[in-house]
């Protein structure tokens, strides 16, 4: 990844490389005319700044032969241009995981759901590079050359280190069964004498609650069903409130700062 950045920098940083390159990409037809930034304060970019590497790799490399750079070793290095593919499949991955936790609705039961789909997911792909099948990575795939035994070996290790860092930041956590839909739940699982199986058999026979479970988001259904359930809405609730993510806070700051921009804006006369 520091040679990545190193060589989007090499470009970006001047303006007469910029042109010069944007130059290149438009006489040979290239999707792309520019090199994106990575920031390491908005880690997605990763994902966008390799992608975009790997398909403008063929300019990238005629630009550094005409300026005899040492860059197009590393452009004409084949155990490289795999790895810049394998990065740009797998922080694609994980761009994927962490927009989908964003949206207004997500709630903390999808953001435990999905987080163990992926996970079971890094144990699939581990066992598909030992068996020497790359489907799942889809630049990779694009390359003539198969990776080596040694280069298997390194994906396998990087995914399980993946797989453990994602394990030590996000923990096994468990939810309220019933959270996401309390009709498909055995009463019989859940614990006896703290009224839960009795309000969860009185909901599952509530026509009303099933049409209204249809029509709202989880956090609204429960907090409608507070007054008649009100043991299973009591459980549900403060785990429907945890943020999955930094995305609504974000939001909602970015909103405040719009505000604020719109009061400085308003003539004193009239505030006062």
């Amino acid at each position: 990844m520091n040679q990545v950045i190193r060589i989007v920098n090499f470009v970006k940083r001047s303006a007469l490389n910029t042109r010069l390159f944007k130059l290149l990409c438009e006489d040979s037809g290239s999707d792309h005319i520019c090199l994106l930034y990575h920031t390491e304060v908005r880690w997605l970019s990763r994902g966008n700044t390799t992608r975009r590497l790997f398909e403008l790799r063929d300019v990238l490399l005629a630009f550094f032969k005409e300026k005899e750079h040492d860059f197009q070793k590393d452009l004409e290095d084949e155990e490289f241009i795999s790895r810049l593919a394998y990065l740009s499949d797998i922080f694609g991955a994980l761009n994927h995981l962490n927009l989908s936790f964003q949206g207004p609705d997500c709630t903390v039961t999808e953001f435990i759901s999905k987080l163990g789909g992926f996970v079971q997911k890094l144990d699939l792909w581990m066992k598909n590079v030992e068996s020497k099948h790359y489907g799942m990575f889809e630049l990779l795939t694009t390359l003539e050359r198969e990776p080596t035994d040694e280069f298997d070996q390194e994906i396998v290790h990087h995914l399980f280190l993946l797989k453990t860092e994602l394990k030590h930041y996000f923990p096994d956590v468990t939810c309220c069964a019933y959270v996401a839909n309390p009709f498909s739940v055995d009463p019989a699982d859940l614990p006896v004498g703290t009224g839960e199986q009795e309000e969860l058999i009185d909901i599952q026979a509530d026509e009303t609650a099933k049409t209204k479970h249809k029509e709202c988001s989880p956090l609204n259904f429960w907090m409608s069903m507070a007054s008649p359930y009100p043991t299973l809405a009591r459980h549900a609730v403060p785990q429907l409130l945890i943020f999955p993510s930094t995305w609504k806070v974000q939001r909602n700051i970015s909103k405040g700062h719009s505000i604020l921009e719109k009061v400085k804006l308003i003539p004193s006369a009239i505030i006062t």
